[in-house]
């Protein structure tokens, strides 16, 4: 048996500004945990579509406390994006944030800390999780600095702009027993878990190139 948190997919117009429907944005909110048998399905309340149990949602542990996270950045990635899902996600405490603009800051979340420099938040004991929203080259520079502080590290994406800098991460990251990844936030649209099933099933037999892209 698998225990899973499960959650609601959330259309949230105030999000974008644009007075329209998106799909791009995946909030999970606390809706009590469940036992699901392997290989059966499960169904997100709110949406119209099924997954399997497998491969769908990852098993969430449940927290002895909450994870408190420092928000590296605070342009449009971290403000639409990340401090959002990190005050929306049970568990998750957004507890200071990386920003040079401490009044847009604290506009949007009274209370939260907010910090000049990165090392700052990296050198406070209390900060479990690191989220990265910078601009693509310091991606790289900003996760060591954090791995090497002993904190969890996640980025957004791309992760880093060679793949070497990424291996680098990852190598790093294991030494110290730390979780590093990318933000994936489309990884659980239809669309994408119909390719993913539908490359599982062979269908399509060996796939040796895939090109994808978002028109705006």
């Amino acid at each position: 048996m698998v225990v899973w948190r499960v959650g609601v997919k959330k259309h949230d117009r105030s999000f974008y500004g644009l007075g329209q429907r998106k799909n791009a944005w995946l909030q999970l909110t606390h809706l009590g945990v469940y036992t699901v048998a392997p290989g059966k399905t499960v169904r997100f309340l709110g949406d119209d579509r099924r997954m399997t149990a497998q491969t769908s949602i990852p098993h969430t542990p449940v927290l002895s406390r909450p994870v408190r996270v420092a928000l590296v950045g605070y342009g449009s990635a971290g403000r639409i994006f990340h401090a959002p899902l990190v005050s929306g996600v049970p568990g998750l405490v957004l507890a200071c944030v990386v920003s040079s603009k401490p009044a847009a800051v604290l506009a949007d979340w009274p209370g939260v800390a907010v910090v000049a420099q990165p090392a700052q938040a990296f050198a406070d004991p209390s900060i479990d999780l690191v989220v990265i929203a910078t601009s693509n080259e310091s991606h790289f520079g900003l996760a060591r600095e954090a791995l090497l502080a002993g904190k969890h590290v996640l980025v957004d994406k791309p992760c880093t702009v060679t793949l070497e800098q990424t291996t680098e991460l990852l190598a790093l990251a294991r030494a110290r027993g730390l979780v590093f990844t990318v933000f994936q936030n489309r990884r659980f649209d239809a669309d994408f878990l119909s390719l993913q099933q539908m490359i599982q099933s062979g269908v399509l037999g060996r796939i040796v190139h895939f090109e994808s892209h978002f028109d705006r």
